[in-house]
């Protein structure tokens, strides 16, 4: 299981005293002061305990912008998010790394090379996602090539969900990802290839994301398909929203016909008095 609030409690004041302090003692000595943060960062993130390296990554989110060595800390992140052995210190790793998404261009070249060679499928599909974030367009070709071949299905639901960032540059992937919509062995594949294609917005798949909202046996991605279909106007589809409406068993899926779920909506899109 993962870590939670519950789990440890996480109090990113006490961190900030403790870069604080460091500062106070080494106040004459910029250089100094930053050699031994750095230092009590790179102990931290490498201690042997789980909990140790899971709270300091996560503090890592609480330092404040301009005042510490951020470029720093962004490779220390990336280390981590590349080679920790434990899965819930490496996801923490990526999503502080999200956080910090001003900053992301300057690793921009780890992450490709993360893309292309990591060995492991969920540090690919991070780096995808982070790479997504970027939000460089030159960069599509290398993601929709790695969509194409992905075999873990982690990395693909994240890969599929970084173009998701591109909008309508991303249109050339459209039919990869209508292909995941409708064939992927995962959920969560499925799911994430109906967000991308609602943020896309390339109406080409409307009539797959219509057979998925009739006929994918999972509720969330029968709700993104709603969503999708809704924020694209996809006036030929409103007959289809009414009967899930009113049949489907998925409460997500009921929710977004009313603009409730995932900032998404469908039949409230519509100028309409079909709805």
């Amino acid at each position: 299981m993962g870590q939670s609030n519950n789990d440890i409690h996480i109090d990113c004041d006490i961190f900030n005293e403790t870069i604080s302090e460091i500062k106070d003692e080494f106040k004459d000595d910029f250089n100094k002061a930053r050699s031994e943060i750095l230092d009590f960062i790179k102990k931290g993130v490498k201690d042997k305990e789980q909990s140790i390296r899971y709270i300091i990554t996560w503090h890592l989110s609480c330092l404040k912008e301009n005042e510490e060595p951020i470029d720093d800390i962004l490779k220390i992140l990336l280390d981590v998010m590349k080679n920790d052995k434990d899965q819930w210190v490496r996801q923490r790793a990526a999503y502080v790394l999200y956080e910090m998404d001003e900053k992301l261009d300057s690793i921009k070249d780890e992450l490709i090379e993360l893309l292309r060679s990591s060995p492991n499928g969920e540090v690919r599909g991070e780096a995808a996602y982070l790479l997504g974030k970027i939000n460089d367009p030159k960069i599509i070709p290398l993601i929709f090539s790695k969509l194409k071949k992905e075999s873990n299905d982690n990395a693909r639901s994240l890969i599929a969900w970084s173009l998701s960032y591109f909008g309508k540059e991303a249109s050339v992937t459209v039919p990869a990802l209508i292909d995941l919509l409708k064939n992927d062995k995962s959920e969560v594949v499925r799911w994430r290839s109906a967000l991308s294609l609602r943020l896309i917005g390339d109406k080409k798949a409307i009539p797959a994301l219509i057979q998925q909202l009739t006929g994918d046996n999972c509720g969330d991605v029968r709700s993104s398909a709603a969503n999708a279909l809704g924020e694209m106007r996809a006036i030929e589809a409103i007959p289809h929203l009414n009967k899930s409406l009113l049949n489907d068993k998925h409460e997500n899926t009921r929710l977004s016909h009313n603009g409730n779920w995932f900032n998404g909506r469908s039949c409230c899109y519509f100028d309409t008095n079909t709805c």
